[in-house]
Protein backbone atom coordinates (compact mmCIF):
# COMPACT_ATOMS: atom_id res chain seq x y z
CA UNK A 1 0.00 0.00 0.00
CA UNK A 2 0.97 3.57 -0.50
CA UNK A 3 1.63 6.31 2.11
CA UNK A 4 -1.04 7.90 3.11
CA UNK A 5 -1.58 11.46 2.58
CA UNK A 6 0.12 14.08 4.86
CA UNK A 7 -2.31 14.82 8.32
CA UNK A 8 -2.35 17.81 7.46
CA UNK A 9 -3.11 17.51 3.28
CA UNK A 10 -5.97 20.32 2.88
CA UNK A 11 -7.75 21.21 0.35
CA UNK A 12 -10.60 24.13 -0.33
CA UNK A 13 -13.91 22.90 -2.97
CA UNK A 14 -16.15 25.39 -4.22
CA UNK A 15 -19.61 24.61 -4.03
CA UNK A 16 -21.87 24.85 -6.52
CA UNK A 17 -25.24 24.90 -4.57
CA UNK A 18 -24.53 28.63 -3.52
CA UNK A 19 -25.69 27.73 -0.09
CA UNK A 20 -22.23 27.35 1.29
CA UNK A 21 -19.23 29.47 -0.43
CA UNK A 22 -16.62 27.05 0.24
CA UNK A 23 -15.86 23.58 1.94
CA UNK A 24 -12.33 22.60 3.23
CA UNK A 25 -11.90 19.15 4.10
CA UNK A 26 -9.07 18.04 6.52
CA UNK A 27 -8.00 15.70 8.71
CA UNK A 28 -9.80 15.52 12.36
CA UNK A 29 -8.63 16.06 15.39
CA UNK A 30 -8.81 14.59 18.86
CA UNK A 31 -10.87 17.88 19.74
CA UNK A 32 -13.09 17.32 16.62
CA UNK A 33 -14.81 14.03 17.93
CA UNK A 34 -17.38 15.36 20.06
CA UNK A 35 -18.58 17.70 17.61
CA UNK A 36 -18.35 14.77 14.87
CA UNK A 37 -20.36 13.00 17.50
CA UNK A 38 -22.90 15.83 17.59
CA UNK A 39 -23.11 15.96 13.76
CA UNK A 40 -23.76 11.84 13.32
CA UNK A 41 -26.32 12.58 15.85
CA UNK A 42 -28.08 15.32 14.15
CA UNK A 43 -27.53 13.27 10.35
CA UNK A 44 -29.28 10.28 11.87
CA UNK A 45 -32.44 11.98 13.45
CA UNK A 46 -33.33 14.33 10.79
CA UNK A 47 -32.02 11.56 7.54
CA UNK A 48 -32.58 8.52 9.19
CA UNK A 49 -36.02 9.38 10.44
CA UNK A 50 -37.81 9.48 6.70
CA UNK A 51 -36.82 5.67 6.07
CA UNK A 52 -36.67 4.22 9.70
CA UNK A 53 -38.91 4.00 12.61
CA UNK A 54 -38.34 5.73 16.63
CA UNK A 55 -37.35 2.65 18.00
CA UNK A 56 -34.86 2.19 15.42
CA UNK A 57 -33.61 5.81 15.52
CA UNK A 58 -32.97 5.13 18.81
CA UNK A 59 -31.15 1.80 18.76
CA UNK A 60 -28.70 3.66 15.70
CA UNK A 61 -27.94 6.54 18.39
CA UNK A 62 -27.06 4.61 21.09
CA UNK A 63 -23.67 4.01 18.79
CA UNK A 64 -23.16 7.42 18.64
CA UNK A 65 -20.32 8.30 20.94
CA UNK A 66 -16.90 10.80 20.70
CA UNK A 67 -14.80 7.44 21.44
CA UNK A 68 -15.82 5.90 18.44
CA UNK A 69 -13.81 7.54 16.24
CA UNK A 70 -10.86 5.78 14.96
CA UNK A 71 -8.78 9.42 14.87
CA UNK A 72 -5.05 9.02 14.71
CA UNK A 73 -5.40 5.04 14.43
CA UNK A 74 -3.62 3.38 12.11
CA UNK A 75 -5.14 2.13 8.84
CA UNK A 76 -7.98 4.52 9.30
CA UNK A 77 -8.66 8.15 7.94
CA UNK A 78 -11.22 10.53 9.46
CA UNK A 79 -12.00 13.96 7.69
CA UNK A 80 -13.65 16.64 8.44
CA UNK A 81 -15.53 19.17 6.36
CA UNK A 82 -15.56 22.83 8.04
CA UNK A 83 -16.74 25.84 6.27
CA UNK A 84 -16.55 29.39 6.56
CA UNK A 85 -18.13 30.87 9.47
CA UNK A 86 -20.51 33.10 7.22
CA UNK A 87 -21.99 29.94 5.31
CA UNK A 88 -25.00 29.11 7.79
CA UNK A 89 -26.36 31.75 9.24
CA UNK A 90 -28.14 29.64 12.26
CA UNK A 91 -25.29 27.85 13.92
CA UNK A 92 -23.08 28.58 16.80
CA UNK A 93 -20.18 30.83 15.77
CA UNK A 94 -17.45 28.27 16.96
CA UNK A 95 -18.35 25.16 15.27
CA UNK A 96 -17.34 25.41 11.68
CA UNK A 97 -17.72 21.74 11.00
CA UNK A 98 -20.43 20.74 9.07
CA UNK A 99 -19.51 17.03 8.45
CA UNK A 100 -17.34 13.51 8.85
CA UNK A 101 -15.85 10.92 6.88
CA UNK A 102 -14.36 7.38 7.95
CA UNK A 103 -12.44 5.39 5.39
CA UNK A 104 -10.73 2.02 6.63
CA UNK A 105 -7.59 1.15 4.56
CA UNK A 106 -6.81 -2.15 5.57
CA UNK A 107 -8.08 -5.13 3.18
CA UNK A 108 -11.50 -6.38 3.82
CA UNK A 109 -13.72 -8.96 3.89
CA UNK A 110 -14.24 -7.96 0.37
CA UNK A 111 -10.69 -8.32 -1.03
CA UNK A 112 -7.34 -7.51 -0.53
CA UNK A 113 -7.51 -4.33 -2.74
CA UNK A 114 -10.54 -3.06 -1.00
CA UNK A 115 -11.10 -0.54 1.37
CA UNK A 116 -14.41 0.46 3.66
CA UNK A 117 -16.27 3.28 3.52
CA UNK A 118 -17.50 3.20 7.51
CA UNK A 119 -19.78 6.64 6.97
CA UNK A 120 -19.75 10.06 5.74
CA UNK A 121 -22.53 12.25 7.91
CA UNK A 122 -23.44 15.96 6.96
CA UNK A 123 -24.88 18.33 9.46
CA UNK A 124 -28.74 18.89 8.40
CA UNK A 125 -28.47 22.32 7.70
CA UNK A 126 -25.43 21.89 5.48
CA UNK A 127 -27.06 18.78 3.53
CA UNK A 128 -27.31 18.88 -0.48
CA UNK A 129 -24.73 21.66 -0.44
CA UNK A 130 -22.10 19.34 -2.16
CA UNK A 131 -20.46 18.69 1.42
CA UNK A 132 -20.81 14.94 1.28
CA UNK A 133 -19.42 14.78 -2.38
CA UNK A 134 -16.17 16.52 -1.09
CA UNK A 135 -15.81 14.23 1.76
CA UNK A 136 -16.21 11.07 -0.67
CA UNK A 137 -13.82 12.65 -2.66
CA UNK A 138 -10.97 13.20 -0.26
CA UNK A 139 -11.97 9.45 1.51
CA UNK A 140 -11.62 8.07 -2.81
CA UNK A 141 -8.41 9.96 -3.09
CA UNK A 142 -7.10 7.96 -0.04
CA UNK A 143 -7.89 5.20 -1.10
CA UNK A 144 -6.19 5.12 -4.38
CA UNK A 145 -3.34 7.12 -2.92
CA UNK A 146 -3.15 4.21 -0.58
CA UNK A 147 -3.19 1.17 -3.28
CA UNK A 148 -6.65 0.44 -3.36
CA UNK A 149 -8.55 -0.65 -6.50
CA UNK A 150 -11.69 -0.27 -5.03
CA UNK A 151 -14.33 1.07 -2.40
CA UNK A 152 -17.34 -0.77 -0.44
CA UNK A 153 -19.87 0.39 1.87
CA UNK A 154 -22.84 -0.58 3.60
CA UNK A 155 -25.45 2.23 3.05
CA UNK A 156 -28.36 3.23 4.93
CA UNK A 157 -31.40 3.32 3.28
CA UNK A 158 -31.80 6.74 3.39
CA UNK A 159 -28.21 7.12 2.06
CA UNK A 160 -28.61 4.95 -1.20
CA UNK A 161 -29.73 7.40 -3.49
CA UNK A 162 -26.35 9.61 -2.34
CA UNK A 163 -24.03 7.13 -4.02
CA UNK A 164 -25.78 5.46 -6.50
CA UNK A 165 -25.07 9.24 -7.76
CA UNK A 166 -21.35 9.17 -6.71
CA UNK A 167 -21.04 5.66 -8.94
CA UNK A 168 -21.52 2.89 -6.03
CA UNK A 169 -23.13 0.01 -7.26
CA UNK A 170 -25.73 -2.24 -4.96
CA UNK A 171 -24.47 -5.83 -4.46
CA UNK A 172 -26.64 -7.33 -2.19
CA UNK A 173 -29.15 -6.08 0.70
CA UNK A 174 -28.20 -6.25 4.50
CA UNK A 175 -29.87 -6.46 7.83
CA UNK A 176 -27.70 -3.98 10.43
CA UNK A 177 -27.80 -5.73 14.23
CA UNK A 178 -28.09 -2.84 16.53
CA UNK A 179 -28.84 -2.99 20.34
CA UNK A 180 -31.69 -5.33 21.76
CA UNK A 181 -32.39 -6.87 18.50
CA UNK A 182 -33.53 -3.99 16.64
CA UNK A 183 -32.03 -4.43 12.90
CA UNK A 184 -32.56 -1.40 10.16
CA UNK A 185 -32.07 -3.06 6.69
CA UNK A 186 -29.30 -1.38 4.28
CA UNK A 187 -27.50 -2.04 0.92
CA UNK A 188 -24.01 -3.59 0.86
CA UNK A 189 -22.63 -1.02 -2.04
CA UNK A 190 -19.27 -1.30 -4.05
CA UNK A 191 -17.30 0.99 -6.69
CA UNK A 192 -13.99 0.38 -8.67
CA UNK A 193 -11.98 2.96 -8.07
CA UNK A 194 -10.20 4.33 -11.76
Amino acid sequence: MGEPPSARDDSTLDIASGTASAVRVREATAGDAPTIADIHAAAIRERGSNVYDEHQLEAWLANVHPERYPIDEAGFRVLVAEVGRDDFDDRDDSDDLVGFGLLDLEPSAYGSDTGRIKSIYVRPDAARTGVGTALLDRLEAAAREAGLEQLALTASENAIEFYERQGYEGIDTRTLEMEDGVTLPALRMRKRLD
